[in-house]
């Protein structure tokens, strides 16, 4: 349960682009869906391969270093966008709470998973 509701929101993600409308509907074809399936599980297969042969502090710190990264460019992104849509104010209370809801929610599933 748990785990579904921390990867909904990646499923999405990858689904998101194909539809493309109600003309879009049942037109998909399998080795576009075999290729998105394989760029969003292939590098977690393939790290959770070597994840589980190789393992040191300084690997660690590499590894997770390049994830908080990863995540910080987006919220930059995500913040500069929301800036460029016309809302000046990003300590607004939609804004506010829209963050909180959504570590709220992580949390929640880390605890779950």
């Amino acid at each position: 349960m748990g785990f579904a509701l921390h990867n909904t929101t990646e499923g999405i993600a990858i689904a998101a682009p194909m539809s493309r409308g109600k003309s879009m509907i049942g037109k998909a074809l399998i080795g576009k869906l075999a290729g998105l399936g394989m760029i969003a599980g292939a590098p977690a297969i393939f790290g959770a391969w070597i994840g589980g042969f190789v393992y040191s502090p300084f690997a660690t710190v590499v590894f997770l270093s390049i994830g908080a990264g990863a995540i910080f460019q987006v919220i930059i992104t995500v913040l500069r966008w929301i800036r460029e849509e016309g809302d000046k104010n990003l300590s607004s209370a939609a804004v506010a709470s829209g963050i909180a809801v959504g570590m709220l929610i992580m949390y929640l599933t880390s605890i779950l998973v």
